[in-house]
């Protein structure tokens, strides 16, 4: 027989209290902005993208001009069906000046590291704390 599919709650599994630092305990959002939202139909195994951004090896190579070589650690050990690894730098990473065409950026160098979250298989989460507050 088919199993049933796991419960938002099972897939997730660690992740709410992993990411306490950003959610109140009755599970709000602390003061959060979305400043960008981005969805992309992407031809290729679903695995092949959300790997991707599970390490950063490949940044010094593909984004040569933009990002560069980056620091990184997981988000170890860890229950659930996601993946994260935090990038440490001198500035958020997403988003980039370069995403806001002819404009200046409007976020300033405000984190010292950058999370980038996946759900699998589709989900994906691009966090940077604002330490200013």
């Amino acid at each position: 027989s088919k199993k049933p599919p796991k419960s938002l709650r099972e897939s997730l599994g660690d992740l709410p209290d992993r990411l306490s630092p950003w959610f109140g305990a009755d599970g709000t959002v602390k003061e959060m902005v979305c400043v960008q939202r981005r969805e992309y139909d992407i031809e290729c195994n679903w695995k092949f993208l959300m790997e991707n951004t599970c390490e950063t090896y490949h940044t010094a190579i593909v984004h040569k001009g933009s990002l560069g070589p980056m620091k990184s650690k997981p988000m170890e050990p860890h229950k659930g069906d996601w993946d994260a690894v935090q990038v440490l730098s001198e500035r958020t990473i997403v988003p980039l000046p370069t995403d806001f065409n002819g404009t200046q950026c409007p976020l300033p160098a405000f984190t010292d590291s950058t999370f980038f979250v996946n759900l699998f298989p589709s989900l994906q989460m691009n966090v940077s704390e604002d330490n200013e507050i």
